[in-house]
């Protein structure tokens, strides 16, 4: 389909209205993730005991738990409503290019799918499996919207050729989705405060400690470790590549300083007792993590120039 005037072609042909769209979607989505953790935190969940309504009525009471849990709602409404609009953007104007079409598609399928599932994790009274299946697929939704984003800006990515340097990208990005699920388990568990105020050791405890509550909270220490590893093998690879893709350098050494980043602020929300603000803090960068490594390998595949010859990539 031919774009009008008013959205002009950009690169890879792609119209600029879906481009817009793409990245207010992934912003909306950033922000409904972090007021969902707000909501975690808060234990607001059940600040509407009743859905879609809230205690019946159409507005809430003024009531702090019913209006964070509300507003949550809200803005979950109008990020669905821009998910599907990507998603008829990208139909209209590229009606044959799957690598917009499938993960808008996919997106759409999420977002429907996770309203339902919160509705019933309401009705089921917050239950913890459901409260991560309802985290997982917001995460997922991110990668998916992300995706139609960076294909948006950069064009479709070249074919997967198993190369150790892909291998490496989606291996962390795939480890580091579930070092997310992990972090959300440890806070359904109420597990956070397993350790007390210890770190990076477990107060009173084994490095491996016997009870489950600490257990889970150090294997969640330990592997956000491993994906500190990972993440600098990948910073490593992306730095021997700099030349031929100088944007793939610094995305990976800007996630590799977010992970520090979220690790140090991890630590202190332990030693400094557990304050609200920095677990708030803590959850929003390990979406922002997660959205950083997850935009790696799609950046990869989406170079303009191959590494070797440095040919541009139609």
């Amino acid at each position: 389909m031919t774009a009008t005037s008013g959205d002009a072609p950009s690169v890879a042909g792609t119209n600029r209205t879906l481009q817009t769209l793409s990245l207010v979607t992934v912003a909306a989505i950033l922000l409904l993730v972090t007021l969902g953790g707000i909501v975690r935190v808060t234990e607001s969940g059940l600040g509407c005991p009743d859905w879609p309504l809230c205690y019946g009525r159409l507005l809430p009471p003024l009531e702090t738990p019913a209006l964070i849990e509300y507003s949550h709602r809200l803005l979950a409404s109008v990020t669905g409503l821009l998910v599907i609009a990507t998603a008829v953007a990208a139909w209209r104007s590229h009606p044959s290019r799957r690598w917009l079409l499938y993960p808008a598609a996919i997106a759409v399928v999420l977002v429907v799918t996770q309203a339902i599932v919160g509705g019933i994790t309401v009705e089921t009274e917050l239950a913890s499996g459901l409260i991560l299946l309802h985290l997982a697929m917001a995460e997922a939704l991110l990668a998916a919207l992300l995706l139609v984003a960076v294909v948006a800006f950069r064009g479709d990515p070249r074919p997967l050729r198993g190369s150790p340097v892909q291998t490496l990208f989606l291996g962390t990005a795939i480890a580091t989705y579930a070092l997310l699920l992990l972090g959300s388990l440890v806070t359904v568990l109420g597990a956070s405060t397993a350790c007390g105020t210890a770190w990076p050791l477990c107060a009173g405890q084994p490095l491996l400690p016997a009870a489950h509550a600490p257990a889970v909270h150090m294997l969640h220490r330990a592997a956000s470790l491993v994906i500190g590893l990972l993440l600098l093998a990948a910073f490593a690879a992306a730095w021997r590549r700099r030349r031929s893709q100088p944007e793939l350098a610094t995305a990976a050494g800007l996630t590799l300083g977010l992970l520090v980043a979220q690790i140090l602020v991890g630590a202190l929300f332990v030693l400094f007792g557990f304050p609200t603000a920095v677990q708030v803090l803590h959850l929003t960068m390990a979406t922002a993590v997660w959205a950083a490594v997850a935009a790696l390998p799609m950046l990869l595949l989406t170079s303009q120039r191959l590494p070797a010859s440095g040919v541009r990539h139609a």
